[in-house]
């Protein structure tokens, strides 16, 4: 059998699909932190579940998706640009890994591996691949051996993905495809369904960004100064958050900022692309932040919104890949 592990690790969640050929895959996310443990026994135990993984890579024990034991944005330094292909990125793939295939992999079997890049770490996919293509070895809390051999390994841009998820005729035009992430908005351009590694580019105005401006407003409207910004993220796409026993609708400070948002991206598309920007048949916006500036990208007839599985569309563009061009 030819199993596929389609992953797209962003910057706030981590995305992945699993499944074979001619298969529905299985999909499933978690938070792209990675705590690092100087020893298991009697640290912080208490603060992950007893069924995660710890993953121990060369005495270096990391707890991968977990918000307890120490606040997300004392993260990031683990998310720059020396991230992808790190000790803490290995971790990573390594948790899909054992969580999926805990027994390892069946010896008759062939295991496919897509993964996506940033465009300006593209320069080292070949390394990356290479990495990956050894044997992979490591143990988790409880000392247990984990083994596993991928047979090939494909690395895509990172925006790139999603194109595979549309109907083929898309590829018969120009396309811009804006993938609004948790901290950075990927603006992949495709030519006639080819990539366009020259025109395409990433920019930090994720749905981080967002929220924290809608929290801004927060405070100067209600006097607000202890709302967690991680409690407020997850309220937002629910349009509404309890402080001090009364209700905040948050809708119309979604809709405020999206417009905004909405305009000023068209403005950096057309400074951007140039020419190019009056080529473009479909301007595609998809993403985890679709959700909370829908309103003013749909307001906008130039965008299009695509809500269905916004979160997955390059970990399911990669998968679809691999069915019709690996497999």
């Amino acid at each position: 059998m030819n199993y596929i592990i389609a992953v797209d690790v962003g910057y706030g969640f981590t995305k992945y699909c699993i499944g074979q050929k001619k298969q529905t895959p299985k999909k499933n996310s978690f938070p792209t932190i990675v705590n690092k443990k100087l020893m298991v026994n009697n640290i912080e135990l208490n603060d992950h579940k007893t069924n995660d993984i710890l993953i121990n890579i060369d005495d270096n024990i990391f707890e991968i998706g977990n918000y307890t034991s120490t606040d997300f944005l004392d993260n990031i330094f683990t998310l720059g640009n020396e991230f992808h292909g790190s000790i803490q990125w290995k971790a990573i793939i390594y948790k899909i890994l054992a969580d999926c295939y805990p027994k390892g992999f069946n010896k008759d079997d062939k295991y496919h591996l897509i993964i996506g890049l940033p465009l300006n770490q593209m320069i080292n996919d070949s390394l990356l691949i290479q990495e990956m293509k050894k044997p992979i070895k490591f143990k988790d809390q409880f000392n247990n051996t984990y083994n596993y051999k991928i047979d090939s390994v494909k690395v895509l841009p990172q925006g790139a993905g999603s194109i595979y998820t549309f109907d083929k005729n898309i590829f018969d035009y120009d396309i811009c495809i804006i993938d609004i992430g948790h901290y950075t908005i990927d603006i992949a351009i495709f030519e006639e369904g080819i990539y366009s590694n020259s025109l395409s580019f990433s920019i930090n105005e994720g749905t981080f960004n967002i929220s924290k401006k809608i929290l801004e407003m927060l405070k100067q409207n209600y006097n607000i100064n202890d709302i967690p910004h991680s409690k407020l993220e997850k309220q937002l796409i629910k349009g509404k958050i309890s402080y001090k026993g009364e209700i905040i609708n948050l809708e119309p400070y979604k809709k405020n900022i999206g417009i905004d948002y909405a305009i000023k991206i068209d403005q950096l598309l057309k400074s951007k692309l140039g020419s190019m920007y009056e080529l473009i048949h479909n301007f595609i916006v998809i993403g985890g932040g679709v959700n909370l500036v829908f309103d003013g990208f749909n307001n906008n007839k130039m965008f299009t919104c695509e809500l269905k599985d916004s979160n997955y569309r390059n970990a399911l563009g990669y998968y679809n890949y691999a069915q019709s061009y690996i497999i």
